[in-house]
């Protein structure tokens, strides 16, 4: 019975199936390590120091119910 077992493992092993998963599988590995890598890269931090905005900030632009009336208005006839 395990000598049968082994024959079909090694019969898996040689399918095309089975390179074809392999394959795909590791492709689909690397993409996702180099996504990984890109985004820690270029957008994990702001490039300036000025592009920071100050957590406290932040909330206070975000939670308070005038935040569209106030604040800076930009010109769109152009």
């Amino acid at each position: 019975m395990a000598r049968n077992r082994h024959n079909l493992f090694k019969q898996y092993i040689g399918s095309k199936k089975f390179v074809f998963r392999l394959e795909l599988g590791l492709l689909i590995t690397m993409k996702l390590c180099m996504l990984f890598i890109i985004k820690q890269i270029w957008f994990d931090v702001p490039l300036a120091p000025h592009m920071r905005v100050p957590l406290q900030q932040m909330q206070q632009k975000l939670l308070s119910s005038s935040s569209l009336s106030s604040g800076v208005t930009h010109d769109r006839s152009r």
